[in-house]
């Protein structure tokens, strides 16, 4: 799906809209804990957030940018949240020191990348 919504295409607009509708509710689910699946699966998941936030960018299509903007920042919520909160020894609850100190010693430094890049791009 993420590979449909990077490409123009014509079930672009749809992808874009399933796209941020999943990081609505992943931002959701996550509000205040990590659950296990998700830990478990915690690669895949910042794979598709790293991943779909390299690759989107608007077209000249004023209904694409506008869906492009929204799955981003749903992306970049997600990725502060655990910047934030679920990587942080400090922040996290219920016994996700764990999780924390692994999450920052593997994906901190891309997340840093992705948010980097988008900070400093024009």
């Amino acid at each position: 799906m993420a590979s449909t919504a990077a490409q123009p295409g014509a079930h672009r607009l749809e992808a874009l809209e399933m796209l941020k509708v999943i990081f609505k509710c992943f931002y959701s689910a996550a509000h205040m804990a990590i659950c296990e699946q998700v830990q478990q699966d915690i690669r895949d998941w910042m794979q598709i957030f790293l991943g779909t936030a390299e690759s989107l960018s608007a077209s000249g299509h004023e209904q694409e940018a506008a869906g492009v903007a929204k799955c981003r920042k749903w992306i970049f919520h997600i990725l502060f949240r655990f910047c934030a909160r679920h990587g942080s020894r400090r922040r996290c609850v219920n016994g996700g020191e764990a999780f924390a100190e692994a999450w920052s010693a593997e994906f901190a430094a891309p997340v840093a990348n992705v948010c980097l890049t988008e900070a400093c791009s024009p």
